[in-house]
């Protein structure tokens, strides 16, 4: 049952984040380029996948038949938000 909550709050957390980048954009574009959020959106994003990977170690993989399919996700990420 611990799991389930554990997995409830990282929703809740995934969806709150998602729901007030919105806010936070139109309220950063007033300061800065759209450059640089995005240099700090995709650096901050990096960083923490970065420390995912160091925390997991040989438990996360993926095949090179995947690298087409991040790049697309990667592409339209930023290109669209």
């Amino acid at each position: 049952m611990e799991s389930h909550r554990l997995l409830y709050l990282l929703v809740l957390s995934t969806v709150m984040i998602w729901g007030s980048t919105f806010a936070v954009m139109k309220s950063a574009l007033q300061e800065l380029s759209p450059f640089l959020i995005v240099f700090v959106r995709v650096g901050g994003a990096s960083l923490i996948f970065g420390l995912t990977l160091l925390f997991l170690g040989k438990e996360a993989k993926f095949h090179r038949k995947d690298i087409p399919v991040f790049f697309l996700l990667g592409l339209i990420g930023v290109s669209l938000f």
